[in-house]
């Protein structure tokens, strides 16, 4: 059976700035082990940190009601509120959209869903750059793809945390999960955090989970349908909320 490893090599727009220092690996490889000095300081938001979360959250809250409140389609200034929404929403260091300079790699004949597979295939790109193991390994590489691949990619440095060389532990390979897989995880996150007990916890997500009679394994949740729940829960209390709303009628009267 022939595996197909796709690969790409993607090139890394700087904007005119000096990365030396970002790919070279003696400097990432200095910042190792600094987490465990970190305190709470170093990730307490600021002030005006606090303040743009909260107005996202608010915008993101009103954007929901808006969009699922019942017989919300039938609003005459629907779109002109979703339009305010939108734009209330606060902005920090947007990033312009730019075309990515993709270039074919070739198909790899290696199963790169395993530990033995993902150190098979960076030896094989290795390889097929012509550089040799040392210029390979000497400057931190951006190893983009799947959950599994970087989960794989750190149990192999776990696993050959002995070896002496950059190349043989491989250290030189920075993992970095593509955005897809984040929402992945995150989604597989709150499902083990919030899921609670359908018995105990009538509001629970188990309990929706139960009541809109899905069938899918909590250990190992498919994204869609965990999306939707997670979903379907948030929009349900928003609405429960806003029902006792004193304010709603004034709402409903005012669209």
């Amino acid at each position: 059976m022939i595996h197909a490893t796709n690969v790409a090599i993607l090139r890394l727009d700087t904007n005119g700035l000096d990365v030396s220092q970002a790919i070279h690996l003696l400097t990432m490889l200095d910042l190792r082990g600094l987490r465990s000095k970190a305190t709470i300081t170093d990730i307490m938001p600021s002030v005006e940190d606090n303040a743009h979360i909260k107005k996202s959250f608010t915008c993101l809250i009103a954007q929901l009601i808006v969009l699922y409140c019942p017989d919300s389609e039938e609003w005459t200034r629907r779109g002109e509120m979703l339009e305010k929404v939108k734009e209330m929403m606060p902005q920090n260091h947007p990033l312009k959209p730019q075309k990515t300079d993709a270039r074919p790699f070739g198909a790899i004949d290696v199963n790169e869903g395993s530990k033995r597979g993902i150190v098979d295939v960076l030896k094989e790109i290795g390889a097929r750059t012509s550089l040799t193991t040392q210029e390979w390994s000497s400057k931190t590489r951006l190893i983009l793809g799947d959950w599994l691949t970087s989960s794989n990619l750190c149990a192999v440095r776990r696993d050959r945390f002995n070896e002496q060389s950059a190349y043989g532990n491989l250290s030189y390979a920075k993992e970095l999960s593509q955005p897809w897989h984040f929402a992945l995880q995150a989604t597989h996150t709150i499902i083990r955090t919030h899921l609670g007990d359908a018995v105990q916890d009538p509001t629970s997500l188990s309990a929706h989970k139960d009541l809109l009679r899905r069938i899918w394994d909590v250990n190992k949740p498919n994204y869609a349908a965990a999306k939707s729940l997670i979903r379907h829960s948030l929009i349900a209390r928003l609405l429960h909320i806003v029902m006792y709303a004193p304010s709603f009628e004034s709402l409903k009267s005012a669209c």
